[in-house]
This record gives C-alpha cells, structure tokens and sequence, in this order.
C-alpha cells in the first residue's frame, strides 16, 4: 500500500501590519504679545520687529532722522525674534548706554523707552517704575562718577561733539532734577526720581524731561 498523501501546506498568515500614528493635529498659531502699556501718556505708540539686538542701534537711528510733530513723544518697543519684547536694560545696552547692575536692580521691570521731538534733533529717554527708593537715590548719585564715560556710545548716536559739565540741579513742578549739559546746546544727562509717581526718568535733554514730568502729571 501506498503511504498516506502529506497534508496540503498552509499559506503563511501575513504578518499584521503596523497601526499608522493618528495624523497630527495642527497647532493653533502661537498668540503674539501685546506690547507693554507705556507707563506715560504718548502720542505715538511704535514697535519695530527685529530678528537681533544689533539691530537697536541702526534703527533708532534711523527713527531720529524721520520728521515728527514738535514736542511729540513716541513710546518705542522691539519684539525681537517673533517671541519677545526686548528689556530696558536690553535696548539701552544695545544703544551703548551702561547702566549698573546695582540701579537696574532698584527699578522694577516696567518701563517705557521713548523718543522726543525738539527743534534740535530727536532726543531718547525712557521712565521706569521704582522698586526701592532709597537704594536708587545712592546708586545714581553714586553713577555720577562714571555717566559720562557709561553713556558715550548712547550720546554720540544723538550727536554729542564735548563735555560741558558739571552736574547741576534744578526742579520742575515739585520735581527735583540732575542735569549735565553737552554741546551741542540742548543735550546732556538728565535724571529724576519723581517721589509721588515713584517713577526713575531718564533724559537726554532739559526739555524733555520738563515734557515727562507734564505728561506724568496729566496721566
């Protein structure tokens, strides 16, 4: 007799195929930042979008040759990157302007950076809220020593051609004020610490530090 016929051979089962991931999910756009509420009453409101702080200084510059109402104050912000608002320390050191660490750390981080138009040229200055009163009146006037040299690179961007000097004071509406005047006419460091506001200004002229503190009182 014949052996028995083997049993017909079973088709292998496919291996089972992997389950695909779920397809993602598109993201919402990421909100972009409201800019910082100025802190004084403006009449202008501009934020430049840059990709670096080297950018600060050529377009500051530009913004001091372009033509603006007399006496019209424009809060100015940088959203670098698509992420953030620039720090005042940020954009004044990007203007060569060197402020200690020991003043900045008396100011809280609100602030307003601002640009002034005069029959001289435009003029820089920004106001910052006060975190402690009494550390900052030692650290500025302790800053005095050294201002001059600190602040070269952010007044020769305003056009400073000499040292005029001394630090003198004077008072606006209640409001004492430290000034040291440069040539040309119309130009030095001005400061204040406004008690009542309990906000630090910084100035790079008389006149707009008198346009501050009217502003301020006005708020």
């Amino acid at each position: 007799p014949q052996p028995p016929a083997p049993p017909p051979l079973q088709p292998t089962p496919p291996s089972p195929q992997p389950t695909p991931p779920p397809p993602a999910q598109p993201q919402p756009p990421k909100e972009k930042a409201a800019p910082p509420v100025s802190i004084i009453r403006v009449d202008k409101q501009t934020v430049y979008e840059i990709s670096a702080t080297q950018e600060v200084k050529s377009v500051v510059g530009e913004a001091l040759k372009r033509e603006s109402p007399l006496h019209a104050l424009e809060s100015v912000d940088f959203f670098i990157a698509n992420e953030r608002f620039l720090s005042l320390s940020e954009i004044t050191q990007a203007l060569g302007l060197s402020i200690p660490d020991g003043l900045l750390q008396t100011l809280e981080p609100s602030y307003t950076f601002f640009r002034f138009s005069q029959k001289e040229e435009g003029r820089l200055g920004f106001v910052a809220k006060i975190k402690d009163a009494a550390a900052l009146t030692q650290q500025a006037a302790s800053w005095e020593k050294t201002i001059v040299e600190d602040s070269e690179q952010f007044f020769a961007l305003l056009g400073k051609q000499a040292n005029k000097g001394p630090f003198k004071q004077a008072s606006w509406k209640g409001v004492s004020f430290r000034y040291y005047d440069f040539l040309p006419e119309k130009l030095g460091i001005v400061y204040a610490i406004h008690p009542a506001q309990n906000l630090f200004i910084f100035t790079s002229s008389g006149e707009s530090m008198l346009d501050v503190v009217n502003r301020i009182e006005l708020k």
